[in-house]
């Protein structure tokens, strides 16, 4: 309801009171969803399938790169059901500065649900370079899949773009 209010006026100029009538529910409803009418604008972006992650965790999948992939087709499948087809909700956030913050705490909950699984899989601590470059890997391929997508025509499921992706980071490193 939130991002329906957005295709036609500021973050700013929008209230809890609209976007809870938009959506249907009272405004203590609202709250019971989002901590602030900020929290509403926000793509839930730091869902893991829990099985996803275990499996990275427990080296399931040999190499780490196909690793990466298989975590990734996994999580975009996720973000495929979250992720408003015209691509409102990522447009809404870069032209609302204040929503910023809020994003990159999703970004940061899911890169550190990475690095703990990377830390449990590689056998070193959560803080070690290793745990934090291969949580950096993953969420780099999460950033090329979502800017490919949000640059092309859409119409491609996030899924089928983590291959090319992961590809494409297999051919960097090998050259």
């Amino acid at each position: 309801a939130a991002l329906g209010l957005a295709r036609t006026r500021q973050v700013q100029e929008i209230t809890v009171e609209q976007i809870a009538e938009a959506a249907g529910v009272s405004r203590r409803t609202f709250f019971n969803h989002f901590p602030t009418k900020n929290d509403a604008f926000i793509p839930d972006l730091d869902e893991v399938p829990p099985r996803a992650l275990a499996d990275f965790a427990s080296r399931r999948t040999p190499g780490l790169l196909d690793a990466v992939e298989e975590l990734m087709v996994a999580r975009m499948e996720v973000l495929e059901q979250t992720v408003d087809d015209d691509g409102t909700g990522m447009e809404v956030v870069h032209g609302n500065p204040e929503l910023h913050p809020l994003l990159m705490a999703t970004v940061h909950d899911f890169e550190t649900a990475v690095r703990e699984a990377a830390a449990q899989r590689l056998g070193v601590p959560g803080t070690s370079p290793d745990a934090v470059a291969t949580a950096c890997l993953v969420t780099s391929v999460e950033r090329t899949v979502l800017g490919t997508w949000h640059a092309g025509p859409r119409r491609t499921p996030l899924s089928e773009l983590v291959p090319p992706a992961v590809d494409g980071l297999r051919n960097a490193l090998a050259g």
